[in-house]
């Protein structure tokens, strides 16, 4: 199978216990079958490995401690399983974290979330403009069905206008909606907070972002943040356009990145105002936040494209 990437992809490598927000906690990390066996059988059937794992909700999952915490994760901030039996012994979320995928019907595109920190950090400041690498096969040889080249052009067509320096951010944002034929100026987050932090919460980080969302008028980012922005504006289209391939609705997916670049956007300029120490490393913690609260719950992203369906129908 021929595999894509993002050209900064191979940047990337897990910090481990030099990371300030692991993933190993705060997450209920669930563990497929192969791997429990798997785990059953590492410590020679004693069960020390799968006395940390229990079933929630139909699933096997590792027994986190009350603040969240994976058992295996130890006081130096790496994973004791990883250091006892190396990360071929990893279930599959954990080996794959911060990774996602989108499957075309020829060959796979590969990402990283944002979610992570590190990611993050090099994604928002990569400064090249966004290009596909392949990780294996050869980019040329890529087949695509008509819906997926519809899909591709337009995708190119976003990220071609997020790019265009030459027009101001928030114009670049507002023609993402106009590609969708909706008027951005119809958000209005005196009802859009609320619904926001109706959602599914991890963090009241995240929370206290969205409530200085309400009742403000909106704040632009200074122009110094405006490229990581930007980074943060095209991961949005990278990841979440694919969305129409299951789907096959174009314009919910184009609505749904638009959102997510004019939330990333106001939440960031209102952050900003407000602190006398904005930063780039602001910009990586929002960034992080959003992507942890609102991509990584598939049932979030679903009520958000449903809010947006009904708002712009």
């Amino acid at each position: 199978m021929k595999l894509l990437a993002p050209s900064y992809y191979p940047n990337f490598s897990c910090i481990a216990g030099a990371c300030k927000h692991s993933c190993c906690v705060g997450w209920e990390i669930e563990i497929d079958k192969e791997s429990y066996e798997r785990f059953s059988l590492l410590d020679g059937g004693s069960g020390r490995i799968l006395d940390k794992i229990h079933l929630s909700g139909g699933e096997y999952c590792f027994k986190t401690d009350e603040n969240g915490v994976c058992p295996f994760l130890n006081a130096e901030g790496l994973c004791d399983l990883i250091i006892e039996y190396t990360d071929a012994c990893l279930c599959p979320i954990c080996r794959d974290h911060p990774r996602f995928r989108s499957f075309f019907h020829d060959f796979t595109e590969i990402g990283l979330g944002l979610s992570c920190e590190e990611a993050a950090r090099i994604i928002l400041n990569d400064q090249t403009p966004f290009t596909l690498i392949p990780l294996s096969g050869s980019e040329e040889d890529v087949a695509f069905t008509e819906e997926e080249e519809e899909l591709i052009s337009i995708r190119d067509e976003m990220i071609g206008i997020l790019e265009d320096t030459s027009v101001p951010i928030d114009n670049r944002i507002r023609a993402l909606f106009d590609l969708a034929e909706s008027d951005m100026n119809a958000l209005d987050f005196n009802e859009i907070s609320p619904f926001l932090l109706s959602l599914e919460r991890l963090n009241e980080e995240w929370g206290a972002l969205l409530r200085d969302l309400k009742d403000a008028e909106p704040l632009d980012l200074p122009a110094d943040f405006h490229m990581p922005l930007q980074k943060m504006c095209v991961y949005f289209v990278y990841r979440h356009m694919t969305r129409s391939l299951d789907d096959a609705d174009l314009i919910g997916a184009i609505l749904l990145c638009a959102f997510l670049s004019y939330l990333a956007w106001q939440i960031t300029g209102r952050a900003c105002a407000k602190s006398d120490h904005f930063s780039m490393d602001s910009m990586i913690s929002i960034a992080r936040l959003m992507s942890g609260e609102l991509e990584y719950s598939d049932e979030n992203i679903d009520l958000i494209a449903e809010m947006l369906s009904e708002l712009f129908s």
